[in-house]
């Protein structure tokens, strides 16, 4: 899909392209996410960064898409094609932690603990905001306790608030993670309309709201499944192969070529133990296999091949003949694995002829692209008011939201829409802080409290006078009580 340069619904709907780009780099973003598609073209005024996870794979490298879509409404690059985000000329700059490996291969579940240490490494790094669009029904102490610690050192988190919403009354949504720790910023999603998308939850801790259905955005143009593999037989015809006998494995910088040379070198078999892993998650590629594809790759390159050509043909488990499968490695050099009966067929000095989908954009929907409009517009924003801390911009992005539902902050919505021109006219001309009124986010009844938590209880604020839980403050605020009421919530 083509396209001469789009601006999709979701900037103009938020008003971030009438907030003035920034001039300099002086805000980073860390994406914790599948990766993102470095060598897309959205990204090339851009500067990017990252880690390598033994776990994931190469942070340049997003075989599922959906880091480089999130990446691509933060900041798809003004260059006359394609898309543009909320920062249009490059100037936020993008640190990249990936948590997944591509739909190819192993490890399609994110674990907590490699979250954990994700935003660690954030931290570390010493990242101005982390996008999570990610959620969980799971509560952790542990990932709260992280995330509680890197907030307080001035990180602003934002995270998608879910897909479980539900057609049944407001409030009963059960809160997703990391979105409903109190130090998150949680946001759901709109359509064009301004209407609450039906996935989009309901609960109490929802903050605030971006568009967040039929999201024009990028995805990776260079490491995408392979959709046609022609290739030539030892009968010298060339024939395509069906899809279930091909996969690609995760590479890392070099994209896949359209035509591959190959070699007697470049064909490698694997063992039963191998593809073992593809079926357990977390475990590594055998090292006896390891050795073998990096031998193989080396002497590949000396020959004059351009890809690897890996497969599986265990006489145990036939099934390998007929399908292929991915496993747990990465490499720099182009790969794929293929069905034992496919390499047999091959001719091995010979050429095979790859022809992959060219989409470079397409449509995404959920709250994983909501978070990423309030994390492109709070970056926008900071970086025209450095001097503002995390809690200024997070305050000010929900007190300038579009009201929408009920008046005031509601369980659908939260403060409302983002609305990124108001944030920045409020900033310019009143500074960072915003009058004291404006009411903290709403108590939940299955959510745990610290001394000195505000939250908002039937139009009042209340501060905790000590930990608590499932204790409502009309009926323990007093001296002694678990809460103390501070005043009404003009907002």
């Amino acid at each position: 899909m083509k396209y001469t340069e789009v601006t999709p619904y979701g900037v103009t709907l938020t008003k971030s392209d009438l907030v003035p780009e920034p001039e300099n780099s002086v805000i980073e973003v860390c994406i914790i996410d599948s990766g993102i598609a470095g060598e897309h073209n959205e990204f090339s005024k851009t500067t990017l960064d990252g880690t390598h996870s033994s776990y994931a794979g190469f942070w340049y490298n997003d075989g599922v898409g959906h880091g480089t879509a999130v990446a691509g409404v933060i900041s798809a690059n003004k260059n006359e094609q394609g898309i543009v985000g909320v920062v249009q000329n490059g100037a936020v700059d993008l640190f990249i932690q990936k948590l997944s490996l591509s739909s190819d291969g192993a490890n399609r579940e994110i674990r907590r603990s490699d979250l954990i240490q994700s935003i660690e490494i954030c931290a570390s790094r010493g990242v101005n905001i982390i996008n999570l669009s990610m959620a969980d029904h799971l509560y952790s102490n542990a990932l709260r306790g992280v995330i509680d610690r890197v907030t307080s050192k001035g990180i602003l988190i934002i995270a998608a608030a879910g897909n479980n919403g539900s057609t049944r009354k407001p409030g009963i949504d059960s809160p997703r993670y990391p979105a409903a720790y109190r130090s998150v910023m949680s946001v759901g999603a709109v359509d064009q309309n301004k209407l609450q998308m039906g996935f989009s939850p309901v609960n109490p801790s929802l903050e605030i709201t971006a568009p967040g259905g039929q999201i024009l955005s990028a995805i990776d143009s260079n490491y995408k499944k392979i959709n046609d593999f022609y290739y030539q037989t030892n009968d010298g015809v060339f024939k395509q192969a069906n899809s279930s006998r091909i996969t690609k494995v995760n590479i890392g910088k070099s994209p896949m070529p359209y035509e591959v040379r190959l070699t007697p070198e470049c064909f490698q078999s694997l063992s039963s133990d191998t593809l073992s892993t593809n079926f357990v998650s977390g475990l590594s590629m055998p090292v006896e296999d390891v050795a073998k594809l990096d031998a193989a790759t080396k002497a590949c390159i000396e020959s004059g091949g351009n890809a690897l050509v890996t497969y599986f043909s265990i006489p145990e488990f036939p099934f390998t003949e007929d399908i292929s499968f991915g496993y747990p490695y990465r490499t720099e050099f182009p790969t794929i694995s293929v069905a034992g009966k496919l390499a047999k067929e091959m001719d091995r000095e010979g050429k095979s002829y790859i022809l992959t989908n060219q989409y470079e954009y397409k449509y995404h929907t959920g709250t994983s692209f909501s978070a990423p409009y309030v994390t492109g517009i709070a970056a926008k924003i900071w970086s025209h008011f450095p001097q503002c801390n995390s809690e200024q911009i997070r305050s000010v992005l929900t007190f300038t939201a579009e009201d929408l539902g009920e008046h005031g902050r509601d369980d659908e919505f939260g403060y409302g829409l983002i609305n990124a021109k108001s944030a920045y006219d409020y900033i310019r001309d009143n500074g960072c802080d915003i009058p004291e009124s404006v009411c903290p986010k709403a108590w939940y009844d299955n959510y745990a409290y610290n001394k000195g938590d505000l939250v908002t209880f039937e139009g009042q604020t209340y501060m905790a006078n000590f930990w608590s839980k499932n204790t409502p403050p009309t009926t323990s605020s007093g001296q002694y009580d678990a809460w103390k009421l501070v005043g009404d919530c003009s907002k």
